[in-house]
């Protein structure tokens, strides 16, 4: 898992980290948060299948109201076909000697 802070709409660090996952073999979802300019991206790669969307667990003692509005507000964004480990050449099984 690594945290991505994104410059821009354009902003392809996200996917070049999920690249390098998938190519890896992991299946690779990216967690967005929403914004006009700053975005953080969150790229997981593994067992990632059953993740669901992040919810608030514990009341914080200061800016709940903000943290849940963005927990709210980020989604999963899809593979890139690229990238996206269901579509990425598989690795090949190390030979013996």
């Amino acid at each position: 898992m690594l945290n991505v802070l994104l410059q821009h709409g354009s902003d392809l660090s996200a996917d070049v980290v999920a690249g390098r996952m998938a190519h890896a073999g992991f299946d690779v979802p990216v967690l967005m948060s929403r914004g006009p300019a700053e975005r953080n991206a969150i790229v997981m790669g593994g067992a990632v299948a059953e993740l669901r969307q992040p919810t608030l667990l514990m009341k914080p003692d200061v800016l709940e109201e903000e943290i849940a509005a963005e927990l709210e507000g980020m989604h999963f964004r899809g593979g890139r076909r690229s990238w996206n480990s269901r579509t990425a050449p598989q690795r090949k099984p190390a030979q013996s000697p």
